[in-house]
Protein backbone atom coordinates (compact mmCIF):
# COMPACT_ATOMS: atom_id res chain seq x y z
CA UNK A 1 0.00 0.00 0.00
CA UNK A 2 0.88 3.52 -0.92
CA UNK A 3 2.78 5.77 1.93
CA UNK A 4 -0.09 9.15 1.47
CA UNK A 5 2.65 11.47 3.65
CA UNK A 6 5.03 11.18 0.35
CA UNK A 7 5.69 13.81 -1.62
CA UNK A 8 4.84 12.95 -5.06
CA UNK A 9 2.77 13.93 -8.17
CA UNK A 10 -0.40 12.55 -6.68
CA UNK A 11 -0.36 15.90 -4.70
CA UNK A 12 1.16 17.81 -7.63
CA UNK A 13 0.34 19.91 -10.92
CA UNK A 14 2.66 20.47 -13.95
CA UNK A 15 2.53 23.94 -15.33
CA UNK A 16 3.47 24.51 -18.54
CA UNK A 17 5.02 27.74 -19.45
CA UNK A 18 6.57 29.59 -22.53
CA UNK A 19 9.14 32.88 -23.30
CA UNK A 20 12.51 32.89 -21.82
CA UNK A 21 13.62 33.27 -17.94
CA UNK A 22 12.44 36.92 -17.30
CA UNK A 23 10.40 38.02 -19.87
CA UNK A 24 7.46 40.42 -19.30
CA UNK A 25 4.61 38.28 -20.24
CA UNK A 26 4.53 34.66 -20.38
CA UNK A 27 1.56 31.98 -21.04
CA UNK A 28 1.15 29.15 -18.91
CA UNK A 29 -1.34 26.22 -18.15
CA UNK A 30 -2.07 23.72 -15.39
CA UNK A 31 -2.73 20.02 -15.15
CA UNK A 32 -3.66 19.29 -11.63
CA UNK A 33 -2.43 15.34 -11.39
CA UNK A 34 -4.14 12.43 -10.43
CA UNK A 35 -1.19 10.34 -10.17
CA UNK A 36 2.34 10.28 -12.14
CA UNK A 37 6.28 9.36 -11.98
CA UNK A 38 9.05 11.97 -12.76
CA UNK A 39 12.61 10.41 -13.13
CA UNK A 40 15.56 11.94 -14.27
CA UNK A 41 19.60 11.65 -14.82
CA UNK A 42 22.24 14.09 -14.45
CA UNK A 43 25.60 13.32 -15.79
CA UNK A 44 28.78 14.16 -15.63
CA UNK A 45 31.78 13.81 -17.51
CA UNK A 46 34.31 13.32 -15.73
CA UNK A 47 38.02 12.56 -17.45
CA UNK A 48 40.87 10.42 -15.27
CA UNK A 49 44.03 12.03 -16.47
CA UNK A 50 47.42 10.06 -15.72
CA UNK A 51 50.89 10.37 -15.76
CA UNK A 52 52.92 8.10 -17.71
CA UNK A 53 50.23 5.24 -17.10
CA UNK A 54 49.23 6.58 -13.12
CA UNK A 55 46.81 8.22 -11.86
CA UNK A 56 46.99 12.10 -11.52
CA UNK A 57 43.89 13.79 -11.16
CA UNK A 58 40.20 14.18 -12.81
CA UNK A 59 38.40 17.36 -14.98
CA UNK A 60 35.38 17.84 -15.95
CA UNK A 61 34.52 17.46 -19.56
CA UNK A 62 31.79 18.70 -21.60
CA UNK A 63 28.53 19.34 -19.88
CA UNK A 64 25.01 17.09 -20.75
CA UNK A 65 21.82 18.24 -20.41
CA UNK A 66 19.70 16.51 -17.76
CA UNK A 67 17.42 13.91 -19.39
CA UNK A 68 14.40 13.00 -17.31
CA UNK A 69 10.69 11.54 -18.61
CA UNK A 70 7.75 12.10 -16.47
CA UNK A 71 4.22 10.51 -16.98
CA UNK A 72 1.21 12.04 -15.43
CA UNK A 73 -2.59 10.83 -15.09
CA UNK A 74 -5.28 13.68 -15.12
CA UNK A 75 -9.00 14.97 -15.27
CA UNK A 76 -7.96 18.36 -16.63
CA UNK A 77 -6.02 21.41 -16.85
CA UNK A 78 -6.51 25.38 -15.99
CA UNK A 79 -5.59 28.26 -18.08
CA UNK A 80 -3.98 31.26 -16.65
CA UNK A 81 -6.27 34.24 -17.93
CA UNK A 82 -9.60 34.01 -19.15
CA UNK A 83 -11.20 31.73 -22.04
CA UNK A 84 -10.92 27.78 -22.14
CA UNK A 85 -8.17 25.74 -21.29
CA UNK A 86 -5.47 24.88 -23.06
CA UNK A 87 -4.50 21.30 -23.83
CA UNK A 88 -0.70 19.84 -23.22
CA UNK A 89 -1.14 19.70 -27.07
CA UNK A 90 -1.47 23.12 -28.34
CA UNK A 91 1.12 24.48 -25.92
CA UNK A 92 3.78 21.36 -27.14
CA UNK A 93 2.97 22.35 -30.68
CA UNK A 94 1.78 26.27 -30.68
CA UNK A 95 -1.59 25.87 -32.38
CA UNK A 96 -4.66 26.81 -31.20
CA UNK A 97 -5.06 28.55 -28.08
CA UNK A 98 -1.63 28.36 -28.11
CA UNK A 99 -0.48 29.56 -31.41
CA UNK A 100 1.39 33.04 -30.21
CA UNK A 101 3.59 30.89 -27.33
CA UNK A 102 7.00 32.14 -27.07
CA UNK A 103 9.95 29.34 -26.81
CA UNK A 104 11.49 29.92 -23.64
CA UNK A 105 14.87 29.48 -25.45
CA UNK A 106 15.98 32.75 -25.75
CA UNK A 107 18.04 31.66 -29.06
CA UNK A 108 17.91 28.30 -31.21
CA UNK A 109 15.03 27.54 -33.82
CA UNK A 110 13.79 24.81 -31.53
CA UNK A 111 10.60 25.21 -29.89
CA UNK A 112 10.91 24.63 -26.04
CA UNK A 113 8.86 24.75 -23.14
CA UNK A 114 9.33 25.14 -19.19
CA UNK A 115 8.21 22.40 -17.24
CA UNK A 116 7.40 23.28 -13.31
CA UNK A 117 6.08 19.95 -10.82
CA UNK A 118 4.82 21.11 -7.93
CA UNK A 119 4.32 18.76 -4.94
CA UNK A 120 2.32 19.94 -1.91
CA UNK A 121 3.07 18.58 1.02
CA UNK A 122 0.32 15.83 2.06
CA UNK A 123 0.38 16.13 5.28
CA UNK A 124 -0.02 20.47 4.95
CA UNK A 125 2.47 21.39 7.41
CA UNK A 126 5.10 22.72 4.77
CA UNK A 127 6.18 23.85 1.46
CA UNK A 128 5.50 22.39 -1.64
CA UNK A 129 8.25 20.87 -3.82
CA UNK A 130 9.01 22.57 -6.93
CA UNK A 131 11.37 21.33 -9.80
CA UNK A 132 11.99 22.68 -12.68
CA UNK A 133 12.85 21.90 -15.91
CA UNK A 134 14.21 24.74 -18.43
CA UNK A 135 14.18 25.10 -22.15
CA UNK A 136 12.68 21.59 -23.13
CA UNK A 137 12.27 20.17 -26.82
CA UNK A 138 9.42 17.97 -26.89
CA UNK A 139 10.69 15.42 -29.23
CA UNK A 140 8.87 11.99 -27.55
CA UNK A 141 5.33 12.63 -26.00
CA UNK A 142 2.22 10.47 -25.88
CA UNK A 143 -0.68 10.82 -24.74
CA UNK A 144 -3.50 8.40 -23.44
CA UNK A 145 -7.43 9.33 -23.42
CA UNK A 146 -8.99 7.05 -20.95
CA UNK A 147 -12.67 6.06 -18.61
CA UNK A 148 -10.88 7.28 -15.47
CA UNK A 149 -8.25 10.29 -16.60
CA UNK A 150 -6.03 11.28 -19.48
CA UNK A 151 -2.28 10.35 -19.21
CA UNK A 152 0.51 12.37 -20.58
CA UNK A 153 3.91 10.68 -20.68
CA UNK A 154 7.28 12.85 -22.11
CA UNK A 155 11.24 11.29 -22.02
CA UNK A 156 13.68 13.94 -22.92
CA UNK A 157 16.12 16.51 -21.69
CA UNK A 158 16.00 19.63 -20.90
CA UNK A 159 18.84 22.14 -21.81
CA UNK A 160 20.70 22.55 -18.84
CA UNK A 161 22.79 20.07 -16.62
CA UNK A 162 20.46 19.67 -13.87
CA UNK A 163 16.74 20.62 -12.58
CA UNK A 164 16.08 23.40 -10.13
CA UNK A 165 15.14 22.12 -7.07
CA UNK A 166 13.56 23.76 -3.99
CA UNK A 167 10.98 23.72 -1.11
CA UNK A 168 10.75 27.25 0.51
CA UNK A 169 9.07 29.41 -1.56
CA UNK A 170 9.92 32.61 0.66
CA UNK A 171 13.62 32.01 0.26
CA UNK A 172 13.13 31.32 -3.72
CA UNK A 173 14.93 33.86 -6.20
CA UNK A 174 11.78 33.26 -8.69
CA UNK A 175 8.23 33.67 -8.42
CA UNK A 176 5.52 30.79 -7.51
CA UNK A 177 3.96 31.48 -10.91
CA UNK A 178 7.41 31.49 -13.17
CA UNK A 179 9.14 28.43 -14.56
Amino acid sequence: MADENVRNLRNGTLVINDGPRGAAARSSMTIVCEEGNLNWSETSDVKVIKDRGSLSHMRLGEEEPVAFSFSIHYKYSMRSGAGEPLSPYECFHRVGGAAAWVSASPCGDVFTVNLKFVMADPCSTGDPETIIFREVPLPNISFEEGDESNELSFEGFAFHTRPRIYRDVSTSTESTTEA
